[in-house]
């Protein structure tokens, strides 16, 4: 079972991150190297960092991603939405890093000490949509069904009545166009 406190994943991220500052402190000149390749991996189909070593590895937010899902997403019917950003102190207007490695509600009371903060360039966005636009049209060359993935476009629609009853349906564009319009209880 996947436990989400597990040391050794949380020291392999902070021993990433660590060595990332340091190599930024001793060497300015590999930063901006650095900053060019990952310019020009937005042609490639994945997140790149160059190391101290000049070798360019997969940044480990996109590793530990692609882990996440490939450990979890077991169900063919499975949907998964992403939000990209930060949590920042509100007061000091700094990251905070918590030792969490899923979607997790945080206590009132620490929720009014801090802010999430959708930071996605248009550059990262287009090149996280060409990803996993490439994945669907890789997957549908493959033999086995339960190894593609497909993609359809859902909106949700809420609805509130008096009383504060609230009914939601989901509009799914079908592949032959048709729009249909889904309950969720």
């Amino acid at each position: 079972m996947y436990n989400p406190f597990n040391e050794e994943a949380h020291t392999s991220q902070n021993t990433l991150k660590r060595k990332r500052l340091q190599s930024n402190n001793e060497e300015e000149e590999e930063e901006e190297e650095c900053r060019t390749d990952r310019t020009k991996a937005s042609n490639d189909a994945t997140f790149y960092y160059q190391n101290i070593f000049r070798v360019r590895v997969p940044d480990d937010s996109v590793l530990c991603l692609v882990e996440f899902l490939g450990r979890c997403v077991t169900n063919p019917n499975t949907e998964v939405e992403f939000k990209l950003g930060l949590v920042l102190e509100k007061a000091e207007n700094r990251r905070v890093y918590l030792p969490i490695a899923a979607e997790t509600p945080l206590s009132p009371e620490f929720n009014n000490k801090v802010r999430f903060q959708s930071k996605v360039d248009l550059a990262t966005f287009k090149l996280l949509n060409s990803v996993l636009n490439n994945r669907v049209e890789n997957s549908a060359k493959l033999e086995l069904d339960e190894q593609r993935i497909v993609y359809r476009r859902i909106q949700e629609i809420d609805r509130r009545y008096r009383d504060n009853i609230r009914q939601t349906s989901k509009l799914i564009k079908e592949d032959d166009g048709k729009v249909r319009e889904e309950q969720v209880w």
